[in-house]
């Protein structure tokens, strides 16, 4: 069992360093504009569903983009028509993210959270 915490808690910090390299170097390299929710996707997941913004956004070459957002929010936190900030790599704008620290770094503290409680397992379970 303890093997099996390592491996899970060891891959998770992984993720979430990778997650975290990746929204550091869009907040370094990338630029910020503003987005417009056009639609929201269900995603059903063991008889729960979330709620996924979908935003529309022109970087600076005004070339329209579109992203789903990775998380999960309540069916009225963004209506279709609002608009948000929208944080995106300039050398790949399929890079994008809602300008928000639920979307932003939530997702890598979460994981770094993981991974670290299962090594801590693998350490000190008998």
């Amino acid at each position: 069992m303890r093997i099996y915490f390592a491996i899970i808690g060891g891959l998770l910090v992984i993720l979430s360093a990778y997650l975290f390299i990746r929204r550091v170097s869009t907040q370094l390299y990338g630029a910020t504009t503003s987005g417009v929710v056009v639609r929201i996707e269900t995603r059903e997941v063991d008889q729960s569903i979330s709620y996924h913004p979908v935003v529309k956004y022109v970087d600076v070459t005004g070339t329209q983009h579109f992203f789903t957002s990775n998380s999960g929010v309540s069916a009225t936190a963004f209506p279709v028509g609002t608009q948000v900030p929208v944080q995106y790599s300039t050398s790949n704008p399929s890079i994008a993210y809602i300008a928000s620290f639920r979307d932003m770094w939530a997702p890598p503290i979460a994981f770094l959270f993981l991974g670290v409680m299962g090594l801590w397992a693998a350490l000190h379970l008998n």
